[in-house]
C-alpha cells in the first residue's frame, strides 16, 4: 500500500488500518505498532502452542496487531479504540471456543 507519506511495510496483517495510522502519524510509528503486534503474537503462540495452528494463528496475529495499532492511535490521536472498532481482537479467542458448548478450552498449566 502507498499513502501520502510513502509505502507501508508489507508484513502488516491489517494493512488498511496500518496505512491509516501511517497516514496520520508517519510510517515509523505505524511500523513500530505492526512490529509490536507481530512480537506479541509470536509470544502468545510460543507460550500457548495450541494457538499456533492455521487460522487461529492468523487471527491471533490480527488481534495483536489491532491492539498495538489501537493503543498507538489512542495515545497519539485520542481515537476510539473500542472492541467495536477492533473486531480482530476477539476473533482469535472465538476460534478456540467450542461452538457447540460455547465454553473456553483453557490450556492446562499444571
Amino acid at each position: 500500500m502507498r499513502g501520502p507519506r510513502g509505502p507501508f511495510p508489507d508484513n502488516s496483517v491489517l494493512p488498511e488500518r496500518a496505512q491509516l495510522l501511517s497516514d496520520a502519524l508517519g510510517p515509523g510509528p505505524a511500523g513500530w505498532a505492526v512490529e509490536l503486534g507481530a512480537l506479541m503474537a509470536a509470544r502468545v503462540t510460543s507460550e500457548i502452542p495450541e494457538l499456533a495452528v492455521d487460522v487461529v494463528a492468523d487471527e491471533v496475529a490480527k488481534g495483536c496487531e489491532a491492539v498495538a495499532l489501537g493503543a498507538l492511535s489512542l495515545v497519539a490521536l485520542d481515537d476510539d479504540v473500542s472492541f467495536a472498532q477492533m473486531p480482530e481482537v476477539l476473533a482469535g479467542p472465538m476460534e478456540v471456543v467450542d461452538p457447540a458448548a460455547r465454553v473456553w478450552r483453557p490450556r492446562s498449566f499444571v
